[in-house]
């Protein structure tokens, strides 16, 4: 998905992905939530906060890091969620997504690290919608790479560590 900076979409997404279903429920009283297990096999934990009832915070995390790629791969591994960020890791530019988040309180952020890859986020409750989407094209949108803009990041992107 590409869009120029004079075309701005109005949603996150082209498309309203299929629905999914919750496949299993799993009662976790110690933490005062419930495990789902969806369709799709992710696991979701619920639970209700009583401090900052207007925000909604999520966490995903998957094993698996930088430690698994090889050595030949490691430097553009530990750039990749840069690089990713200055060419459109949700499926849009960065200041198109700016214009298309715009009046919304939504935070979203990838990272990786030797052993597990993650992302953390929140949201007003009236904006849980769109960080959803966020999270949905985080994994299913395809950056669109163009020569030039991967140079620029390049050069403005920090050394990275051998």
């Amino acid at each position: 998905m590409t869009t120029s900076t004079d075309d701005v979409p109005d949603a996150i997404l082209p498309f309203s992905p299929a629905p999914g279903a919750v496949v299993g429920e799993t009662p976790l009283p110690k933490l005062g939530g419930v495990a789902l297990t969806l369709s799709n096999g992710l696991r979701v934990v619920l639970q209700e906060r009583d401090f900052l009832d207007d925000e909604l915070l999520i966490t995903g995390l998957a094993v698996g890091g930088l430690s698994e790629l090889p050595p030949s791969l490691l430097g553009v591994g530990r750039m990749a969620h840069l690089l990713a960020g200055e060419l459109g890791v949700y499926g849009h530019r960065p200041q198109v997504l700016n214009d298309i988040l715009a009046g919304k309180r939504i935070d979203l952020s990838v990272s990786a690290s030797a052993y597990s890859r993650a992302f953390k986020g929140s949201a007003s409750p009236g904006d849980a919608a769109e960080l959803m989407q966020l999270v949905h094209a985080l994994f299913t949108c395809r950056i669109d790479v163009v020569e030039e803009e991967l140079q620029t990041a390049l050069h403005q992107a920090p050394p990275a560590a051998s």
